[in-house]
């Protein structure tokens, strides 16, 4: 028998302190000591030295126990680079907003996203962000 399949998403990894990762991150892509009162972070090489410099600069990273990988890619501006999200994430968000949910977003987007105001937004909107976001981030270098 085939199996059924899910609309259910695996948890994600989350950020409590989107501002310290993002730091983390423009030293990794800069190599510049400005970010962390002279300290560099180099571009972690697994699992473990990214975990443990989330740590290290205090970005709250809490990492679901089924994600046991890790790949890294340094952007350059000759190449374009798509990132194309899990089919069970892209599925699950989709039956969540179909359903009535809201298209949950980090919490630096509140006034950026329909003016903080979701509820009042409708279905089709908040789908149409949500196809613009995830077309955003695959292409995005975060500038």
């Amino acid at each position: 028998m085939a199996k059924k399949p899910t609309t259910k998403a695996p948890e994600r990894m989350t950020i409590e302190d989107y501002e310290a990762f993002g730091k983390l991150v423009k030293c990794w892509s800069t190599g510049d000591k400005k970010y962390f009162k002279g300290k560099v972070y180099p571009v972690p090489k697994n699992l473990a030295e990214f975990v443990q410099q989330c740590a290290d600069v205090g970005a709250g990273l809490k990492l679901p126990k089924h994600i046991t990988g890790f790949s890294i890619s340094m952007f350059d501006n000759s190449t374009l680079y798509l990132r194309v999200p899990p089919k069970e994430r892209v599925l699950a968000s989709e039956a969540k907003i179909a359903a009535g949910g809201d298209y949950n977003v980090p919490y630096f987007y509140a006034d950026l996203a329909f003016g903080g105001a979701q509820p009042a937004v409708a279905q089709k909107e908040k789908m149409k962000f949500h196809a613009s976001r995830i077309g955003d981030y695959t292409i995005s270098y975060c500038e």
